[in-house]
Parts: structure tokens; sequence; C-alpha cells
């Protein structure tokens, strides 16, 4: 992000493994609620769920792509159009360069080894989670035992700690799939594990059960915070691969106190809640097209201005000013993007699952925000 804010509030990196978590226990518990009971070989199991992995593959082409190609269009234009007022947003070599590697299908692997900011970065996680849509249901499919599901990814988790990552270097470690899968995996140890289960560290339940609201929101606070902190502490020395366990440590707790809906990701304040509801609802279109504003429009159209009023630059009412415009113009752009090309292909990839199955989809609309209870 161009803008000169300080370091402690700029990163975001750990939100990341917050959603890889969240994301692998939603995706499990969406793909397990409408897997038939498997018996025979894998050919057999493959053949029994041919309709759930068309379905599954269906959902998540119209959930991802078309908004992530569409806003890649809408990139380069705007990249065109950054050109006609002197600035640049990369070249034509580099544009084809990344778009190749985009439609390669490992765009996070050239994203870590080109030591580049990427001209649309922030999809590098998107292909990390496309990379675990495409195994996932193969794994659950192929292992059909709840123990045997626990103890391989369980088994995922440690060979990305104790071998992915220690070997290799921490500016690629960050961006690859399989330094990252521990995050996905944990959820999906999750929901095998405590989704809808008492039985999950039962004394634990009871007593979080009777601890009081306010209480709950002070501790989920801290968590984000601490989560947020710990980056910025020690990220870029040695001990940030060692620090991703507990990221994803605190994630798992997160999501764990998350999906036994007993108000622990709550603020008790409808208002508040409301926003965060709809913000979440929306995040999607938000981490697609926010990087062109921040990045490509803002030191364009700010090296004008200060042309002119050279004061501002040094001013913080004009700094902190430019980071709300910023962030009303993304949020502007996230909604009509949600509502005119997410949800139009969303409602789309359901009425196509319906063709396949037969069968009515469970909504009409896709006009809910998502939660723990919903599909993906």
């Amino acid at each position: 992000m161009p803008l000169n804010l300080p370091s402690s509030i700029i990163h975001g990196y750990t939100g990341v493994t917050l959603f890889f978590v969240i994301s692998g226990y939603v995706v499990t518990r969406s793909f397990l609620h409408e897997l038939p009971l498997l018996g025979g070989g894998i050919s057999s199991k493959l053949k029994a769920a041919s309709t759930n992995l068309k379905v599954f593959f269906l959902r998540r082409i119209y959930r991802i792509l078309p908004l992530a190609v569409i806003w890649l269009v809408i990139y380069y234009l705007i990249a065109q159009l950054i050109k006609q007022f002197g600035g640049e947003y990369g070249s034509d070599e580099r544009w084809t360069r990344e778009i190749i590697w985009f439609l390669s299908g490992f765009f996070n692997y050239f994203f870590a080894f080109s030591r580049s900011p990427g001209l649309f970065g922030q999809y590098w996680s998107l292909f990390v989670e496309m990379h675990f849509y495409f195994i996932l249901p193969f794994f659950l499919i192929i292992v059909s035992e709840r123990k045997k599901r626990i103890s391989y990814s369980l088994f995922g988790i440690a060979l990305v700690i104790f071998l992915f990552r220690p070997n290799t270097g921490v500016e690629y470690a960050a961006f690859l799939t399989h330094t990252q899968f521990d995050g996905l995996l944990a959820g999906v140890v999750l929901y095998l594990v405590a989704g809808n289960n008492d039985r999950f560290l039962p004394r634990a339940g009871a007593i979080v059960e009777r601890v009081p609201n306010w209480l709950k929101t002070c501790f989920t606070i801290s968590l984000l915070a601490v989560l947020w902190w710990l980056p910025y502490k020690f990220g870029g020395t040695s001990l940030q691969k060692d620090m991703y366990i507990l990221y994803c440590l605190i994630s798992f707790i997160f999501v764990w106190l998350a999906q036994k809906n007993q108000n622990w990701i709550s603020f008790q304040n409808s208002t508040i809640d409301r926003f965060f509801v709809y913000l979440g609802s929306r995040s999607y279109a938000l981490y697609v097209c926010h990087l062109i504003f921040f990045s490509g429009l803002y030191p364009t159209l700010m090296l004008k201005i200060t042309e002119y009023y050279p004061s501002l630059a040094s001013s913080d009412i004009w700094l902190w000013s430019q980071v709300i415009f910023l962030f009303l113009v993304a949020l502007l752009f996230s909604e009509l993007s949600y509502r005119f090309i997410e949800v139009p292909f969303v409602n789309l990839g359901k009425q196509a699952c319906k063709n396949i199955t037969g069968h009515k989809s469970q909504t009409s609309t896709y006009s809910k925000p998502q939660t723990f209870n919903e599909t993906p």
C-alpha cells in the first residue's frame, strides 16, 4: 500500500490465516453435508459421489472465477487510463506475464518467486484456496472414515510445519500452497472433531457457556488484537516461520468459539453486528477490487494533487482523509460488484447445480451473507 501509514496497522497478513481456517471448516461442512455414505474401492466411491463433485466444483467456479476475471479486466482498463494521466500501473510485458500465470492456475508461485508486488497481488491467496478446493473433495471421498480423515489431516499439518515450511525461504513461505495448507487443514480438523459435536473438550465447552457476554467480547477482541500484533512484532525475523503455528492456533480457537454460536463473535450491539455481517458478505468483492484503488489510482491522483498543494504531503489530517476516502470508494465498488456480478453468477451456479441434481436449490437468491451454517 503506498499510503505512508505506521507499519503496525497496514498489514493484515494474519487475517489470511484466519480466513483459511474458516474456509477449511465451512467447505468441509458444506461438502460432507450432502456426501452420501460411501463404500467399496476408490473407483466406486468416485462414481457414487460424481454428482456431488460436479455440484461442488460448479459452485466454486461460479462463486469465485467470474468476479475475479471481470475485475482482472477492470484492472487492465484502469491501468490504461492511468497511462493517459502520465502514470503507470504495469508495463504490457508485465501484464502479459502475470495474466499467463493467472491462467496457468499457479499465480501464487509466480507471485512468490518473482519478488514483485504484483499487479493484482492479493490474488495469491485465492489460488491457495482453489488448490485446496480441488484436493479436498477427493480426499473426503477416498478417505471415508472420520478417524482416518482426522489422522491424515493432522499428518498434512505436520508436513507443512516440520518439512515444507522449514525448508522454504521466509520470503516465499508466506504465499505458496504447500506452505499454507496447515491453516486450511486445521479448519478441516476442527469440523471433523468439533463441528456440531458437544463431546469436543466437553468440560471446556461447559465452562465457556457460562462466561458473561461482555467477557466473551473482550476475549475475542483480544484474540484478534494479538493476531494482528504478532506479525508486526516478529515479521521479517528468523522467528517468522515459527510464528505461523501460533497464527494458526489462535485462528483455530477463534473459529471454534464462533461455531459454538454462543455470542462469542458478537459485540452485543445490533448496529455494529449488522455492519460486520454486511462487511463480511461483501468481503470477497472488497478483496478483489481494493488493490487498484490503493496502489493504482491513488499514487497517480495524489501525485497530481501534491504538485499543486505540496504542503498536503506532510499533513496527518490529509493522510487519514485519503485512507477513509479510499476505503469508501473500495466499499462502493465492492457493493456494486456484489450486487451486479457476484450475486447473479452465484444464482446461475445454483441453477446449473439444480439442472445436474434435479432438485430445487436451497435458496432462490444469494442475498444473505455467509455464516458457518451456510454453503460458501
